[in-house]
């Protein structure tokens, strides 16, 4: 049976960069960063989002829309509060190239502090702007 981990977190967008954002999620402070998916992304400063981080057996095509950007990462290092991500690659031993420079992004959360997720995981990020309440 596969194992199915999904966490999901709001997010008010506080600063936005130009391939993701830092904002403040219910318990602190979260920040989504991602220099291939979210570069030039649609969120900004005021939005509020929900992240969706769930764990996936196979890569799917990534989705962007103005609302809404779903994409696929390996996570090659994992953090106190979350964890590094690279391109996923079939097959690859998740300790192979573990370089820095080869880092798309990070993700960070108080929501992160208990991870799941584990080094060469592939997962699907959804971040989709949201209603505030």
């Amino acid at each position: 049976m596969e194992e199915k981990i999904k966490i999901t977190f709001k997010v008010k967008i506080i600063e936005a960069f130009y391939d993701g954002f830092r904002g403040y999620a219910q318990t602190g402070i979260s920040i989504i960063r991602d220099n291939i998916s979210l570069k030039d992304h649609p969120f900004q400063k005021e939005d509020m989002v929900r992240i969706d981080l769930e764990l996936e057996q196979k890569k799917r095509l990534d989705e962007v829309s103005d609302s809404t950007v779903k994409f696929h990462i390996a996570i090659f290092q994992l953090a106190s509060n979350g964890f590094y991500t690279k391109t996923y690659k079939e097959d690859e031993n998740p300790y192979k190239g573990i370089l820095f420079y080869e880092s798309r992004g990070m993700i960070t959360s108080p929501s992160l502090i208990k991870n799941p997720f584990e080094v060469g995981d592939l997962l699907k990020i959804t971040v989709k702007k949201s209603k505030w309440h």
